[in-house]
């Protein structure tokens, strides 16, 4: 089978890049391991344009909440599925100075796009310094998503499932070749595994651990609440709090230290602790030291290219930079500075 690209990795990135490929009508393949444990398969999938410690618009924060809502949205229409939404996201201040400094951005006029100074207040939620609803907020199902154009790849045959490792794909020429399949564009979506790769060790980039739990409480609003941690409602009482941010540990298993870290923010918003664990999960972001993407072609592989470093933005980020990076590949546009791989020397 020969197609124009094979891409490495059916996570966030790999499943944007396929979707992306499918609006340039450029043939591909998608080769992914179905670990059950990776970054994307966990992530909470919530998406917005803020920074909220300082309540600024995040690094090209509007341009690509507004590139994913409609990237998602179409998406959800194509493969007949429901997993994007609108969601309403509440930010819990913790102090004078935070007050302040969400007062002062709320008095330009550019953040009114995205904040309401509404000061929301719920019964059992403590709010000495009041609130600010956040307009621009969205969740992604990303499991959901991620079976969606699984299916779809499935019924297309346009994937397989295997461990295949970069130095099992063979250059020859202008093509790559892995068993049956070979194509004139190789792309690598391979996420926090790509340190154990030997062509790619050379990048600065992080396992970040993140953990995050599900609770039962019939106390906890039913909209999102930002302070410290997260809390994203799932329905019937139940609701997803995280995350932890840990480029130390290493071990893969979830760990007591994480969900009290957790519960111990919850504890300073929740009035009412009567709740109920029920499930705890942990997996691997793959950060950067500059906390920039990593994008482009790899310095001494013509056209295999690395698509990665996004953290837990990916859901934010991916669908625009994917459309970069394929125009870079197929029109030689310029890739933004910040993002290209040429920014780290082997």
């Amino acid at each position: 089978m020969k197609v124009d690209f094979i891409v490495i990795g059916q996570g966030i990135c790999g499943t944007v890049i396929a979707r992306t490929l499918e609006n340039y009508s450029k043939s591909y393949f998608v080769i992914d391991n179905n670990k059950k444990i990776t970054s994307s398969k966990i992530a909470a999938g919530i998406m917005h344009p803020m920074s909220f410690k300082r309540c600024l618009l995040s690094w090209r924060g509007q341009e690509f909440f507004n590139f994913s809502k409609v990237f998602y949205e179409e998406n959800d229409k194509i493969l007949s599925s429901k997993n994007f939404k609108s969601i309403k996201l509440v930010r819990i201040l913790s102090s004078f100075e935070e007050q302040n400094n969400w007062l002062g951005r709320y008095s330009s006029g550019i953040y009114r796009k995205h904040i309401d100074n509404k000061n929301l207040f719920f019964r059992h939620i403590i709010n000495q310094f009041g609130s600010f609803e956040v307009k621009s907020a969205c969740h992604l199902k990303v499991k959901n998503f991620l079976q969606s154009v699984k299916d779809d790849l499935i019924e297309k045959k346009k994937i397989l499932i295997d461990n295949v490792k970069v130095n099992q794909i063979i250059k020859k020429e202008n093509e790559f070749i892995y068993k049956n399949i070979s194509s004139k564009y190789l792309i690598l979506c391979q996420g926090a595994s790509a340190v154990e790769d030997n062509l790619l060790n050379y990048l600065p980039i992080i396992p970040n651990k993140g953990e995050l739990i599900d609770i039962q409480s019939k106390y906890l609003p039913d909209v999102m609440l930002s302070k410290g941690i997260f809390n994203l409602p799932l329905g019937n009482s139940k609701f997803t709090l995280g995350s932890t941010y840990n480029h130390i540990d290493r071990s893969e298993k979830v760990t007591v230290k994480a969900k009290e870290k957790i519960l111990n923010q919850l504890y300073k918003i929740s009035k009412n602790n009567y709740f109920k664990v029920i499930d705890q999960r942990y997996s691997f972001r793959p950060t950067t030291i500059d906390r920039k993407p990593i994008i482009g072609q790899h310095p001494q592989i013509k056209n295999l290219y690395i698509f990665n470093g996004m953290g837990s933005k990916a859901v934010l980020m991916a669908p625009l930079l994917a459309k970069e990076l394929i125009e870079n590949i197929l029109n030689n546009k310029t890739l933004n500075e910040k993002i290209r791989i040429s920014r780290f020397k082997i």
